[in-house]
């Protein structure tokens, strides 16, 4: 079965957006955090103990700030 013409550029579409978002893969994720905030930030190195610790604290809190806001529920303030 032929494809029609809109099928055709929607494939063709699909395509260059599925080559753009890979082509992101190969990117280092504070690369990417410093150009959306434009500050310099500390790559991450899970051989630092340091690094670790804050790992760890930013899990702790990331699990009680979901614990009361699973029970309280989230508002959205604007």
């Amino acid at each position: 079965m032929k494809k029609s013409a809109l099928e055709e550029k929607l494939n063709n579409y699909e395509n260059i957006v599925r080559s753009i978002i890979e082509t992101f893969n190969n990117i280092d994720f504070h690369i990417t955090v410093e150009t959306t905030i434009h500050k310099n930030i500390h790559k991450f190195d899970p051989k630092n103990k340091l690094d670790n610790d804050l790992l760890n604290d930013l899990k702790l809190i990331i699990n009680d700030f979901a614990k009361t806001y699973s029970n309280e529920g989230i508002t959205l303030y604007l």
